[in-house]
């Protein structure tokens, strides 16, 4: 049977938890590497600081070595070895950047699992997050950087804001950053994401600020805004970890995906709401939930109706949208969507994981057509001939201080791969394989430009 896998949408990705315990102090908050981004030739040390929370007995670093063991470091919050301020929380370690640098495999696109850090209360394992460094090698080109304000600084691909606000009090008042985003920049963005520096044990999310459309279970309002825009703002990603930031990938579209699936409010697809019920659906980018709200999952199995139920067998390339997914975004005219089948409520993804080698299920499958969906919420307006299928994204990385030319660098080569047009290796957390960009993914009816506007 395979593991759940988390796409996104829900709070923890890239941590292990301890199960069964209350979420109690100590707790972890943030973590980052100072160098945010580590040369591959750095010859140097580095710090490593994890905020916490509570009062814990000891923090320590599991630092894996590139012979496979592991090594066991403590943290300092007592203002010595490297520790800035004495009991702020904030525990710190000194390593040498040859601990983190050979810990690259080819495979890691420039993110190297470095360990996990571990929060102990008493003897007691109070919880656990996992530690990923960003090494810049010579295969990211150094950018120049253009500094437009004291607080605000450019490339071609990205804008660094100085708020320390923002990322030290775990507040991320995305109104401010934005809308001092658009002091310095044009109307001139369909979305914007937001990085945080440091990184938070959170998750990616994403949230919708403008909607005129009608026909895909929402209706329209503008809060654009608010956030500074002049009307044409349509949403924000927000990546409290920095390291999940790669829009090459499905988990950036499957947010991005959110703008407009799903939320059609009739059964059989409103359990599962904003994410697909277990159905054929849920094979694309925007997987499926078990429950209305619930964590966004990946469904790892193609679904092929067959007499009397359905035949599950392994997916193994990278998931796109769907066309019913594609429809809803605009990108697809009504008569190319087809026929769906949704497995009846209260089927368990480890009833359908198990049979996903080859294996049958037995059962009545519920259908959902194209017409099903305009005689419940109407047809969409505007359709694929009259919506937008060019999108400008804008990226915005947030931190306490302007950051190094390498960190503008390193976030900027990840921006601009948004608008990629070819399959790449991607990254993010424990996951590893072929991406297929936005463009693949819409079977080239939609792009993304990356490219920001002059101030």
């Amino acid at each position: 049977m395979r593991r759940n896998v988390v796409w996104a949408c829900m709070v923890g990705l890239g941590m292990s938890w301890i199960g069964g315990m209350a979420v109690a102090s100590p707790g972890l908050v943030y973590s980052a590497f100072d160098p945010l981004v580590i040369p591959s030739g750095l010859a140097g040390n580095v710090l490593y600081e994890v905020k916490v929370t509570g009062s814990p007995t000891r923090v320590v670093l599991i630092l894996n070595a590139p012979d496979g063991s592991t090594i066991h470091r403590t943290l300092r919050d007592d203002g010595t070895g490297g520790d800035r301020v004495r009991g702020d929380s904030v525990y710190t370690l000194s390593l040498a950047a040859s601990d983190i640098v050979p810990l690259l495999k080819p495979d890691d696109v420039f993110r190297a699992e470095v360990g996990y850090v571990e929060v102990y209360d008493g003897t007691t394992l109070a919880t656990r997050g996992n530690v990923f460094a960003d090494v810049l090698t010579n295969d990211i080109p150094l950018l120049a950087v253009t500094s437009i304000a004291s607080d605000a600084q450019r490339t071609d691909y990205l804008v660094n804001l100085v708020d320390r606000d923002f990322v030290l009090t775990n507040g991320f008042d995305i109104t401010s950053v934005l809308r001092r985003f658009y002091d310095l920049f044009a109307d001139d963005f369909d979305f914007v994401s937001v990085i945080a520096v440091p990184g938070y044990f959170q998750n990616r999310y994403h949230f919708a600020v403008k909607s005129d459309v009608r026909g895909i279970g929402i209706t329209p309002f503008d809060t654009s805004r608010t956030y500074g825009s002049a009307g044409r703002l349509l949403g924000i990603t927000m990546f409290p970890n920095g390291n999940l930031f790669d829009p090459a990938e499905a988990a950036f579209q499957h947010e991005l995906g959110h703008q407009w699936v799903n939320f059609l409010p009739f059964a059989p697809l409103n359990y599962a709401i904003p994410h697909w019920p277990l159905s054929d659906l849920a094979s694309g980018i925007m997987g499926f939930a078990e429950s209305e709200s619930g964590q966004g999952l990946q469904f790892p199995c193609v679904v092929t109706p067959a007499a009397g139920g359905a035949t599950l067998t392994q997916r193994y390339d990278a998931p796109v949208f769907t066309d019913l997914d594609l429809y809803l975004m605009g990108l697809l005219p009504a008569d190319q969507v087809g026929t769906h089948v949704v497995f009846p409520r209260g089927t368990t993804s480890t009833d359908l994981f198990s049979l996903c080698g080859g294996g049958t299920w037995q059962g009545q499958l519920q259908t959902v057509t194209i017409q099903d969906i305009v005689r419940q919420v109407g047809a969409r307006v505007p359709d694929a001939a009259h919506s937008p299928h060019a999108f400008r994204v804008a990226t915005i990385i947030v931190s306490d201080a302007l950051l190094s030319r390498e960190a503008m660098s390193f976030y900027s080569y990840f921006a601009q791969r948004a608008a990629a047009g070819k399959e790449t290796p991607y990254h993010s957390g424990f996951a590893k394989g072929t991406a297929k960009p936005f463009y693949l993914s819409t079977r080239g009816l939609g792009t993304l430009d990356a490219r920001m506007t002059s101030p």
